[in-house]
């Protein structure tokens, strides 16, 4: 099985979602499946977590006053969804 996470960030500063995504890959890769997390770019340090075995796609995110950084719109990463989401059996 091939898992996507998408998720805004990995930033330690955004909490829960960013904390939950390293447990779910983790957890999924002890079961063999394969992980991917699609996220922005960051400046901030990622969470702790294992991702060993987890790819990581990081695409920029949209900058300037339109895009305030908590909203963390990324047209890079809609585009890579458009073309790499049907590679996946669950998309979460």
């Amino acid at each position: 099985m091939n898992v996507l996470h998408v998720i805004p960030t990995l930033a330690r500063s955004y909490g829960g979602p960013s904390h939950a995504v390293a447990g779910f890959a983790r957890s999924l890769r002890q079961q063999r499946v394969r992980v991917t997390i699609a996220t922005t770019a960051s400046d901030e340090p990622e969470i702790a977590g294992d991702f060993v075995g987890v790819t990581i796609e990081r695409l920029p995110r949209a900058t300037g006053r339109w895009w305030p950084t908590a909203f963390a719109y990324s047209p890079a990463l809609a585009a890579w969804l458009d073309r790499s989401v049907a590679g996946f059996d669950l998309v979460h």
